[in-house]
């Protein structure tokens, strides 16, 4: 009489060679291919504010590289900067940051970003996309040292204007301080009920032609963002229905909260950082949906 098999331990399985599916593409060429296109957008913000884009971005991706570099080399001892990764992380960081932002809130945000991303592993274990946290980090700065801080910096003789707006051009004098601090320059006229009789044409903002305005280095171009969508679409690094299902959530939110006015739905879809969010940060491996849509 056989022995009857009840549990799984009673089977010979083998487990150090089950089935994959092939993949002819390493994960370093699909990093390249991100890297190219943000090439675009890098591009377009150098030529719409000159010299500061891309000096952000090389700092935020030497930052990058110098922090992946020591940490993998204190905490695991491995070599991890062939995978690229750490550049796309550095050039999310610069390409994020606001016109007249420090380079010094700029390396700190890409600290926080790769300490993100390293702790939890690295490249495919992070919890939360880098460049998201980071610039999360960035944006509620200002709250955590006006909450935490201003008596001490107060005393100390600090001038907070200085530290805690979101773009270091605040100190300049005789000018509004809240038209200058922001990353998008859309939240005075949200707040004004929809009045974008003083922004820029859609078409301006389409190309951008940002007309003074401010906005981040690399979010400014809805067309040159939208020509490196469709190039990671094209080599397949992602599906072109995340993006879409992003968007047009947006749209359809602001296309109701704005009394069914087409244009008021147009200024935020424009405007800000929804279009290179969609392209670049929701789509991240790690942190995005694993089943089709």
């Amino acid at each position: 009489m056989s022995q009857t098999r009840t549990r799984l331990a009673d089977y010979d399985l083998v487990t150090d060679e089950s089935p994959h599916i092939f993949e002819p593409w390493s994960s370093q060429w699909k990093m390249m291919q991100v890297i190219i296109a943000l090439m675009l957008p890098l591009a377009a913000g150098t030529i719409i504010f000159g010299w500061a884009a891309l000096l952000h971005t090389g700092v935020a991706v030497l930052t990058a590289l110098i922090v992946e570099g020591i940490y993998e080399k204190v905490v695991r001892h491995r070599f991890t900067l062939n995978d690229l990764s750490a550049i796309i992380t550095g050039m999310l960081v610069g390409l994020s940051m606001p016109n007249g932002a420090t380079w010094w809130s700029t390396v700190l945000v890409v600290i926080i970003a790769m300490l993100v991303k390293l702790i939890p592993g690295g490249l495919g274990r992070n919890r939360l996309n880098p460049a998201v946290a980071g610039r999360v980090a960035y944006l509620l700065f200002p709250w955590f040292v006006n909450q935490h801080f201003a008596n001490w910096l107060g005393k100390a003789g600090v001038e907070l204007d200085y530290i805690t707006s979101a773009s270091s051009a605040s100190a300049v004098q005789s000018v509004d301080v809240d038209t200058i601090s922001r990353v998008t320059p859309l939240i005075f006229e949200f707040r004004n009920g929809g009045d974008f009789s003083q922004a820029p044409p859609l078409w301006d903002l389409f190309i951008g032609n940002q007309g003074g305005w401010g906005g981040a280095f690399g979010e400014t171009s809805v067309l040159v963002i939208s020509i490196a969508l469709a190039y990671l679409i094209y080599r397949r690094i992602l599906s072109w229905k995340v993006p879409l299902l992003y968007i047009g959530t947006v749209a359809i939110f602001m296309f109701i909260y704005g009394g069914f006015n087409v244009e008021y739905m147009l200024y935020h879809i424009f405007s800000g950082s929804l279009f290179f969010a969609a392209s670049f940060m929701i789509t991240d491996y790690p942190t995005s949906g694993m089943t089709l849509v």
